[in-house]
């Protein structure tokens, strides 16, 4: 089957090869010289943040998470978000783009049970967020929170982060399993696993022995 996907943003590159997985025979039409999209990149105060589409999903990543979530384990987020300290955005939209996101994962069958977040900053200049946080990661506050208000035992937890102040939140607390996602350098030997694929994650927390 021919297939033509105009524009080559974000979704429509993801849908593109998606459907050529599939086994159609696919082409992207595209008005401008580079693919991508409104795509670019935003630096300030030694942050990089990606400009473009106000969101592009990781459709692949809800598979996985559903046979998790099958096999009993809990999705719990813990999750930095400084741009309110620093005053990119207010806790108010904060939670309204939680919200989106938490609904998306909710209509895939693959909720979450919660989602704890630290919008504080040192170095931010927005009251009552500029400050430290024993919650703001690699503090341990909000795994520690979680790990009260859902009694979970440490040594049947895993915890999937992409930097290295995530793991050393779950280490700090005595989670049993943590893995690295991405291929940056965490620093560590002591992870179960590092990977950019969630179906290896899944592939592991469901046969793992706990």
């Amino acid at each position: 089957m021919h297939t033509l996907v105009i524009g080559s943003g974000f979704s429509s590159l993801a849908a593109a090869c998606y459907l050529a997985q599939s086994g159609h025979r696919v082409m992207v039409l595209e008005k401008n010289s580079d693919i991508g999209g409104r795509a670019r990149q935003y630096k300030r105060d030694g942050f990089c943040f990606d400009i473009g589409p106000t969101f592009y999903w990781m459709p692949d990543v809800f598979e996985p998470l559903r046979l998790i979530k099958e096999h009993g384990f809990r999705l719990i987020v813990v999750t930095n978000q400084s741009a309110v300290a620093r005053g990119y955005a207010t806790f108010t939209q904060l939670i309204e783009t939680q919200s989106f996101i938490s609904d998306r994962f909710e209509a895939e069958g693959c909720g979450f049970d919660a989602v704890y977040v630290a919008p504080t900053h040192p170095e931010g200049h927005v009251w009552p967020f500029d400050r430290s946080s024993t919650w703001r990661k690699p503090s341990p506050g909000m795994i520690q929170q979680a790990i009260a208000d859902f009694a979970v035992d440490v040594h049947e937890a895993a915890l999937v982060g992409d930097s290295v102040r995530d793991l050393e939140a779950g280490r700090a607390c005595g989670v049993r399993c943590l893995i690295g996602f991405g291929d940056g350098d965490f620093g560590h030997g002591d992870m179960e696993l590092q990977t950019s694929n969630w179906t290896d994650i899944a592939r592991i927390l469901t046969a793992k022995e706990w």
